[in-house]
């Protein structure tokens, strides 16, 4: 090895543990949203709700106008994804919240969510919810309430309607304590509490701002302005998946650099790259992946360092020499001979070593394909040794017809084609 390039891998990881350091010391800034122009949320109304709801970005702060109905119906703005953060990371939640007009028998607010859809979110169990709203019920008096894996903290007196609040949660993963914070324009705190527990058991990746209601209906109106959010965690224990995606290399060995789409051969073993939001010096984290076969079962895949059985999935990872400005994983899966034809999913899930609790998670933007594969033996059901007519029958799309020696016309060879892929 030269050098410059001794000088230039030790400039990267001086750089890297740098870069830890100031993040660890500081928190990093994963998610900050002031209004000021369109913040990429999209509104979903319940259609028993449509035409006397309103959620959507309006005058500098996002505003939301709710209306309960006789069933269940939401009204919310939901955030795209900002990363996550979990009970496993120390982090910080600030906003301004405006209970503009409370009425009774409303909830509206600021729910923060592992999942990007309402219906997903009702499903889910107490202890993966956190929210933070303006609360009118027999039990609470128009009081602001964080309510947090189903334990509620709420302030002791009523807020003034139309007037801004500052809100911060401080969570500390050492003790798997928060202290949470109300102050008024002013400064004045208006609500604290130290200590609070929080013991939730899903990291937490997207914003709803509206209400999602139940019923009965009593035809009341209630309306909630939230601005200023600012999400940072602590960078040396979090650890983000921003992107998973297959590498164009990969069309090389399976013959489909032809096919606009990730179209894979069973029987060989393609190369995934992992993008995260720092560089895993220490080894403190893993990646897992969840490959979805086309009859909706998944195949849970752990990197296995050691090549795994050629009949079965799995992932094992590239070791680089070198170091990289970018941090990311290579991960090599493989693909087995006899993996069913069809549309595939892919995700990645990134935990703490030795920890099964899954930090992030993300799904590669795109389906990939896997169709037969002449060329490999694990592919017994259609392996061919003689390459030259494999070459021409499978890769040959366009070939000539030819009768007694008279050129009968075109005709097309697609052995993949009824997957409708290209």
């Amino acid at each position: 090895m030269s050098l410059f390039q001794n000088l230039y891998n030790v400039l990267i990881i001086g750089l890297s543990i740098l870069f830890l350091f100031v993040n660890s010391a500081f928190g990093q800034l994963i998610y900050k949203e002031d209004f000021s122009s369109d913040p990429g949320y999209t509104a979903f109304l319940s259609a028993n709700s449509e035409e006397e709801c309103i959620a959507q970005n309006n005058g500098g702060s996002y505003y939301a106008k709710v209306t309960d109905q006789s069933a269940k119906w939401h009204c919310v703005g939901i955030s795209p994804r900002f990363g996550s953060i979990s009970e496993q990371n120390g982090f910080t939640v600030e906003f301004d919240f405006n209970p503009v007009q409370p009425n009774w028998g409303h909830y509206p607010g600021i729910y923060f969510s592992p999942v990007p859809t309402v219906e997903e979110w009702r499903n889910l169990d107490t202890e993966s919810k956190f929210s933070f709203k303006s609360i009118w019920s027999n039990t609470y008096n128009n009081q602001l309430l964080f309510k947090i894996a189903g334990k509620s903290y709420v302030s002791n007196t009523i807020p003034t309607a139309n007037e801004w609040y500052h809100v911060k949660i401080d969570y500390h993963s050492e003790s798997g304590k928060a202290d949470l914070s109300i102050k008024r324009e002013n400064g004045d705190v208006f609500y604290q509490k130290t200590g609070a527990d929080f013991p939730l058991s899903d990291s937490l990746s997207y914003i709803f701002i509206g209400e999602i209601g139940g019923s009965p209906k009593y035809g009341d109106m209630a309306e909630v302005r939230v601005d200023n959010i600012k999400i940072s965690t602590n960078a040396s224990q979090a650890f983000d998946i921003k992107k998973v995606t297959f590498l164009e290399s990969n069309k090389q060995i399976c013959h489909t650099l032809n096919y606009s789409n990730m179209v894979l051969r069973r029987g060989v073993t393609v190369a995934v790259t992992v993008e995260t939001n720092q560089f895993d010096i220490l080894g403190d984290y893993t990646i897992d992946l969840v490959v979805y076969l086309p009859d909706g079962t998944q195949k849970d895949l752990l990197i296995n360092n050691n090549q795994g059985k050629k009949e079965e999935w799995y992932v094992s990872r590239y070791i680089s020499l070198g170091y990289s400005f970018k941090p990311e994983i290579t991960l090599y899966l493989h693909i087995p001979g006899n993996a069913p034809i069809g549309k595939y999913r892919l995700k990645a899930k990134s935990r703490a070593r030795n920890i099964s609790t899954v930090l992030d998670s993300i799904e590669c933007v795109y389906p990939f394909y896997i169709i037969f594969n002449p060329w490999s033996m694990e592919d017994a059901d259609t392996y061919d040794p003689n390459i030259l007519t494999t070459n021409h029958y499978v890769l040959g799309e366009i070939d000539w017809n030819y009768y007694y020696r008279t050129r009968s016309g075109d005709g097309v060879w697609d052995g993949d084609y009824y997957l409708n892929v290209k």
